[in-house]
């Protein structure tokens, strides 16, 4: 009994994404908010990839924490539910700053700190580099995302008609999101950097032996 429990526990954080998405989806559709397909779609795309981060991390022993898995699912239901379905964005112009800040950091904490859990020490500077231009790279396939939403379902995602309404550039949205990103990516960097030089890795953790060595000691044994 303890086992299975203990074994559904990593599952909690991805579930719980599910049941709120399903309560934004009644929520939307029974409060006559307007709703588009990109709202149901984007719900429907974050718990999926919740549970599927999930099950990937469980089935190949990625070694994700559970404080990460945490952290990530925390965000698609910002992001996602409270800022797309709910209409956040909307209702706070710092919400978009916000979440895209947010993604930033956590994108490049979970790259780190997988690469520290597999190989048991600090990502060097070409390695840093590589998770910056990788957590970039997301940033700029999310607004490929929203671009195609727009296209095919006449959505405005990317903001371009309230741009134009405003007398801004049309891609001021697009760009002020990957720049938000990057800078999240930024603060994730400084304070991971102190963390190591001053903090004795009390925020982000230490890296722990490396899995193939794990593997060899159970040999041993």
């Amino acid at each position: 009994m303890k086992m299975k429990l203990r074994k559904s526990i990593p599952w909690i954080p991805s579930l719980l994404v599910l049941l709120a998405g399903i309560v934004t989806v009644i929520v939307v559709a029974t409060t006559g908010k307007p709703a588009g397909v990109t709202d149901y779609l984007s719900v429907g795309a974050g718990a999926l990839f919740c549970l599927l981060l999930t099950f990937l991390n469980e089935k190949f022993r990625l070694r994700i924490s559970l404080f990460t898995l945490s952290v990530v699912c925390a965000h698609v239901f910002l992001s996602v539910d409270c800022g797309t379905a709910l209409g956040a964005y909307g209702y706070f112009g710092w919400w978009d700053l916000f979440v895209h800040g947010l993604f930033g950091l956590v994108c490049c904490g979970l790259f780190v700190g997988l690469y520290m859990r597999f190989y048991g020490e600090r990502p060097n500077l070409f390695g840093l580099v590589s998770f910056l231009l990788m957590t970039v790279g997301l940033a700029a396939l999310w607004e490929v995302y929203e671009f195609t939403a727009d296209l095919f379902l006449h959505s405005d995602m990317q903001g371009v008609e309230a741009a134009i309404a405003a007398g801004l550039n049309p891609l001021t949205d697009t760009i002020t999101d990957i720049a938000i990103a990057i800078a999240g990516a930024a603060a994730f960097y400084a304070t991971y950097l102190l963390d190591a030089k001053y903090w004795g890795g009390r925020l982000y953790g230490t890296p722990p032996m490396p899995v193939s060595d794990n593997a060899d000691m159970n040999q041993n044994l």
